[in-house]
């Protein structure tokens, strides 16, 4: 499969989103992301290979995100991300949670990329909650979460598909061939 048609398929993923219930979407969006990533050269694990797509955004993509309806909601949420536990056995990292919104408030007129990287590491922390059987499809706050979580990633993903450089992908498909030989 060619470049492409790689990127036409994750296109097509990301469209069959549309009408999910935000605890669906979410994890298709998060994987329509991360196989974007995986265009990439590699560079580390998931985590690394998708925060590496995020810094190729320009500070104007980055405002598009950051200027999200969703980004509001998950920063204003009362009570805050990670102090509400949805499950005995859900561990929460507030502290953490607390240290990337703040950072989120605080660099978005200033430095939106910044502000995108700390919005990062929230997405990751709602979709591994969610994978991880902490989110649930009904509970008002779990489906307004993931539905801030889903606006947000149509937006990243939409601007993640325009970031896959041509020469790298030819790269890597050069050295799958080789590998396979």
């Amino acid at each position: 499969m060619d470049l492409d048609e790689r990127l036409g398929a994750i296109r097509e993923e990301a469209s069959q989103t549309e009408g999910l219930v935000p605890y669906l979407a979410v994890n298709g969006l998060w994987l329509c992301l991360v196989k974007t990533a995986n265009l990439l050269p590699r560079v580390a694990g998931e985590h690394e290979q998708t925060a590496s797509l995020l810094r190729r955004f320009t500070r104007s993509e980055a405002v598009t995100v950051i200027e999200n309806a969703g980004v509001r909601q998950l920063v204003d949420l009362d009570p805050p991300l990670e102090t509400v536990r949805s499950d005995e056995g859900e561990g929460l990292v507030p502290l953490q949670a607390q240290k990337h919104l703040a950072r989120i408030r605080e660099r978005r007129s200033t430095d939106p990329k910044a502000a995108l990287a700390a919005l990062f590491e929230v997405l990751q922390t709602i979709r591994d909650k969610r994978e991880h059987a902490f989110k649930t499809p009904k509970g008002a706050r779990d489906t307004a979460i993931l539905g801030a979580a889903t606006s947000i990633l149509k937006t990243i993903v939409a601007i993640a598909l325009t970031k896959v450089p041509r020469h790298a992908t030819a790269r890597d498909d050069q050295h799958r061939s080789r590998e396979r030989s």
